[in-house]
């Protein structure tokens, strides 16, 4: 069934609070609501804010999308499966690099104020 864009919007709406019901999503919003936060106290150029805040976004859209596929496994094989357990592991895996990534950015741009290079 086809609907308009403001079915769709609404709808995109309406999964929002899905998406924060997770622990993790809720972590990452506080971390990045702190980073967010302590990045107005530092004289960053528009650039650097840009970047960070370019990398929370995608820090937390990539958590949401998590979540959801995490979801998705549990409604297609609810017990104990190996290769869910794998498929999981992987997506975990998927977060430890972007965060790691994010990170990184976030010690290099403050390297960068503290006149390291």
């Amino acid at each position: 069934m086809k609907h308009g864009l403001r079915c769709s919007f609404k709808n995109a709406w309406a999964g929002l609070p899905e998406i924060f019901r997770g622990r993790a999503i809720r972590i990452a919003l506080i971390l990045a609501v702190g980073v967010g936060i302590l990045s107005l106290f530092i004289n960053l150029t528009f650039f650097d804010r840009m970047v960070v805040l370019i990398f929370l976004v995608l820090g937390l859209c990539l958590e949401g999308f998590n979540s959801a596929l995490e979801k998705l496994l549990d409604l297609i094989s609810p017990n104990y499966n190996s290769q869910v357990k794998v498929i999981k592991d992987m997506l975990g895996g998927t977060l430890l690099i972007g965060f790691g990534g994010a990170v990184l950015v976030g010690i290099l741009i403050l390297l960068r104020l503290l006149g390291v290079f």
